[in-house]
């Protein structure tokens, strides 16, 4: 009797989830059993199957295996716990799960140091699921919605509409959950780490102005601070602006935009045509008016005139001068309501504005800082208006948008006296202020009345400067008269209007043509080298006209040199306004002299207002 037996064993260990143990034994012939602990007989042969055992160490997971080759093997994990590695069970699985970015972040937070450093969540989820209002009649600000947010380190949900009343007391208030979860209003700013911002109130006595302060909970709050100290608001972008109409009738429009306080961005859906005005009560304090307007000033409908704030009245509104000129600040806010603010400019004493539009925008803006009004604000624009309600035609430098911004909405100033100067030729001064005033100490002053207007006889003659009141027009050595001729005005002379261009009159020859020619105030160059010079002589109606010229190419209205801007104010009193324009021709062009006048004055083209005088001149140079 033959036996043929293959016996298979296969093992598998090291698995978490299951041990199994496979036993094959095929046996060819009659096969017994005996003693039913592992032996097997068939014949003369025995085969003894012996027991085995999974074992395990010290190192790793503590996992134990019993049973014999021909039963069922049984691999035990313990269950994890502090003191043992093992399986997770179904309910620590569930806390670990369940383990909130609260709990986490209190977990991870050193309660005796300090929360900026540990980067607690502080602050408002979101925006959105909260909204913001006043009640003006009660002074009573609500949050109403349901909203987290988080108080270092700790998630606190609100559904209860939470408010808080302000006292009757002007100024500005912040309102702020404090650590007990309380929404507490005061007038004293208080600290970031310890309490949650929400918004701030001016209150004016009848009105509420809210802006919003819910700032992001992963915000670092260091940064936060560094930032509302040194920084302030930032312009995005849009909020132009466009303003219509005089005094009473005055109105703007800020197109929509952006301004960006720290971590928050503002954006104004549709154009702002309301204003709230604010104006100057005090060494450090400010009201604002008591209802919205359209108005971008003050006005004083009974004088119809633009207010300013006298500081030594003290601190009251006073009336601008008819003929003289004031600003208005325009700031973009964080405001809810009333994203625009204007206002008013402040002056040291009973001026009445200044004398021109130029004196106006030479002024720096408001430092605002420790003013008391709202922190958040960013100027966009000044505004120069004249007493009688007529806004200036803005300058590019009157837009503040993309200006530095500092704290409060100021904008940073720097006195001539600070700039250094480094000494040149026979200016000794090192600072810029020093140099202006040397400059000008050394310079002689030339009465313009007495500026003699050239004739005939003085072609191709120098003006020379003999005094103060003295000047004289005298043969240069090595002149150009015989490349040189003149044109003038001369006849009834000629008026301008406030705020308009006007095309100055030449109607005669003085010398020789130079193949130049003369029609309807327009002269027309040959082809060659030219130097065009012009002198005219300008006298305000009575105000303070502010008057510069040009000289324009006739086939458009491009200006290819500007003269001097010069001021009058007014009456026999003249100013000439000068220019000088160097230019190769390859062909014939035709050119004019233009004035234009800036302040909204009107007033003559002469070197006084008497009827007789001659008006404009130019000298044609050919090389």
């Amino acid at each position: 009797m033959k036996l043929f037996l293959l016996l298979s064993i296969f093992i598998l260990t090291q698995s978490f989830a299951a041990v199994k143990t496979r036993h094959d034994l095929k046996v060819a012939g009659p096969l017994s059993l005996s003693n039913g602990t592992g032996r097997l007989q068939t014949g003369d042969a025995t085969i003894t199957l012996n027991q085995y055992d999974l074992t395990t160490s010290t190192s790793g997971l503590n996992i134990v295996g019993t049973g014999t080759l021909l039963k069922a093997s049984t691999i035990n994990i313990d269950t994890a716990s502090s003191t043992q590695q093992g399986l997770l069970s179904a309910v620590d699985w569930s806390t670990f799960n369940d383990k909130s970015a609260s709990v986490h972040a209190t977990r991870h937070y050193n309660a005796n140091a300090d929360p900026v450093n540990a980067q607690a969540f502080h602050g408002f989820v979101n925006r959105t699921d909260s909204t913001i209002s006043f009640n003006n009649s009660n002074r009573t600000l609500t949050l109403s919605g349901t909203f987290v947010y988080y108080f270092q380190g700790n998630k606190i949900t609100v559904s209860s509409s939470p408010n808080v009343q302000i006292d009757n007391t002007n100024g500005l208030w912040f309102i702020y959950f404090n650590s007990a979860g309380t929404l507490t209003a005061n007038q004293n700013f208080p600290a970031f780490d310890t309490t949650v911002i929400a918004a701030t109130v001016f209150w004016n006595g009848t009105m509420g102005l809210i802006n919003d302060e819910r700032h992001g909970y992963i915000r670092n709050l260091a940064w936060h601070e560094w930032a509302h100290d040194t920084i302030g608001t930032r312009y995005g972008s849009g909020l132009d602006l466009t303003t219509n109409g005089v005094g009473a009738a005055a109105t703007f429009t800020l197109t929509t935009g952006t301004i960006f306080d720290e971590d928050l961005e503002f954006s104004t859906n549709v154009a702002a045509t309301q204003t709230a005005r604010f104006y100057q009560t005090g060494a450090t304090t400010y009201t604002a008016t008591a209802s919205l307007t359209s108005i971008p000033f003050f006005w004083n409908p009974t004088t119809s005139r633009v207010q300013y704030v006298n500081a030594a009245a003290p601190y009251a509104l006073a009336d601008v001068t008819n003929t003289r000129f004031i600003n208005s600040w325009v700031y973009a806010t964080t405001g809810l309501s009333t994203p625009v603010y204007m206002i008013a400019e402040t002056l040291s004493s009973a001026t009445g504005g200044y004398t021109t539009a130029a004196n106006a925008r030479a002024v720096s803006p408001p430092a605002l800082t420790n003013s008391g009004l709202q922190p958040e604000l960013k100027l966009l624009y000044r505004l120069v208006i004249k007493g009688d309600g007529t806004i200036q035609t803005p300058v590019a430098a009157d837009d503040y948008r993309n200006s530095q911004p500092l704290p409060s909405g100021g904008t940073a100033a720097t006195n001539a006296s600070a700039v250094s100067f480094a000494p040149y030729g026979d200016i000794s001064s090192v600072t810029v202020q020093s140099a202006i005033q040397e400059l000008d100490d050394e310079k002689l002053k030339i009465n313009s009345t007495l500026l003699p207007v050239p004739s005939a006889l003085d072609i191709g003659k120098t003006l020379i400067v003999t005094s103060t009141d003295t000047a004289t027009w005298q043969t240069a050595a090595g002149g150009t008269s015989a490349t040189s001729t003149y044109l003038s005005y001369v006849g009834a002379r000629q008026s301008f209007n406030a705020s308009t261009t006007t095309t100055v009159g030449i109607n005669t020859f003085v010398g020789n043509t130079l193949s130049i020619t003369l029609a309807a105030n327009v002269f027309t160059l040959p082809a060659g080298r030219w130097l065009i010079e012009w002198w005219q002589p300008m006298a305000g109606n009575s105000g303070s006209a502010l008057i510069t010229t040009a000289l324009t190419e006739d086939s458009g209205s491009t200006a290819v040199a500007g003269g001097t801007s010069v001021s009058s104010t007014g009456g026999s009193v003249s100013v000439i306004s000068q220019g000088a324009y160097f230019v190769t021709l390859a062909a014939p062009k035709a050119y004019r002299i233009d004035s234009y006048e800036q302040a909204g004055q009107s007033g003559y083209l002469g070197r006084t207002t008497s009827a007789s005088e001659t008006g404009l001149l130019v000298r044609l140079t050919k090389y």
